[in-house]
């Protein structure tokens, strides 16, 4: 019996850069639902997908307009799962803490006869194992007081994923109650184990492999319409691991995606950027009512991408993030 969670009604927020969604980020959403209805008899009544603003530092990152209409296309045919828009709409870096409080506020306001109502923030285990993270400056990567709130109010729902080991992790964390452990809920996926990540996605285009069924259709669609993912921004591959000069992005006469035979990408392959990117202005797309919010922080991408960052707690925040 888990207090926490019995007889609760429950929204799943997953942020990420979404750079491009994958069938791992919707596959996330569907285990963890799954999960938590059978082993807690709770009601899962929405999962939120938030892509990150163009302020997240990282050189790879296509313009908010371009990843919040993926991760709408995405979702198209859900019934439960949509894309919300304001995170990617805010002009500067947003705490999950934040995002998650701006969430409750308005499932509060949607679902007043709904309680208890618990927004809960899903992730990879690769994300949690970042709360230990200590950067070049010397600094925690996470602030104690924000990782104790989002778990002692929110709580987490963790797909376990590689040698991650989430639970482990909290255990390690003083800060963090006993008492408070059951509000994680650490799951795997028997069902679909897989690794699909944004990063392989994009470089598998650039290679002119096929990536149909690791996309969505509609999203497939997208990227070739808009000719994306063709090129890199300052790629940072480590020599050992740079794709070979076989393998690259193949011309057509209107650069549409091609799905030629090449060599496939070493799948240890993993992209490593820095930068910093001005916000477009976007206006939310959604329905304020049924669509509003999302984080950007300390963060990660749930199911296929985990963010790392350092912080300046005076101006900037200057962060690094490794799509996995």
């Amino acid at each position: 019996m888990n207090a926490f969670l019995e007889g609760a009604y429950v929204t799943l927020i997953a942020c990420g850069s979404y750079n491009p969604p994958t069938v791992m980020h919707l596959r996330m959403f569907e285990a963890a639902k799954s999960f938590l209805e059978c082993r807690y008899g709770c009601k899962v009544i929405e999962g939120v997908i938030s892509p990150v603003a163009d302020c997240f530092a990282k050189p790879d990152l296509l313009p908010a307009k371009h990843r919040m209409r993926m991760a709408e296309l995405a979702v198209k045919s859900s019934k439960w799962i949509y894309a919300d828009s304001w995170e990617c709409s805010q002009k500067q870096w947003t705490r999950t803490l934040r995002v998650l409080k701006h969430f409750k506020e308005i499932f509060d306001r949607k679902f007043p006869h709904m309680r208890p109502i618990r927004v809960m923030l899903l992730c990879g285990g690769d994300f949690v194992d970042t709360f230990t993270v200590t950067t070049s400056k010397g600094t925690k990567l996470w602030e104690p007081s924000d990782l104790l709130e989002i778990i002692r109010d929110f709580g987490l729902v963790v797909l376990s994923r590689g040698k991650s080991n989430p639970m482990k992790t909290i255990e390690s964390l003083p800060f963090i109650s006993p008492k408070f452990h059951s509000n994680i809920c650490i799951f795997d996926d028997d069902v679909m184990p897989n690794e699909v990540s944004s990063t392989r996605i994009r470089n598998a285009i650039r290679c002119g492999q096929s990536v149909k069924y690791c996309v969505d259709d509609n999203v497939l669609e997208y990227i070739s319409k808009h000719h994306l993912y063709l090129t890199s921004t300052q790629p940072t591959f480590p020599e050992s691991s740079r794709v070979s000069s076989s393998c690259t992005s193949i011309p057509t006469s209107n650069h549409a995606l091609s799905y030629s035979i090449l060599p496939k990408l070493p799948l240890t392959t993993h992209l490593n950027d820095t930068s910093n990117s001005t916000t477009d202005n976007i206006t939310p797309t959604m329905n304020t009512t049924h669509r509003t919010a999302t984080r950007a922080e300390n963060s990660t991408v749930a199911a296929t991408e985990t963010f790392s960052y350092t912080q300046n707690h005076h101006n900037s925040d200057i962060m690094q993030m490794n799509d996995s």
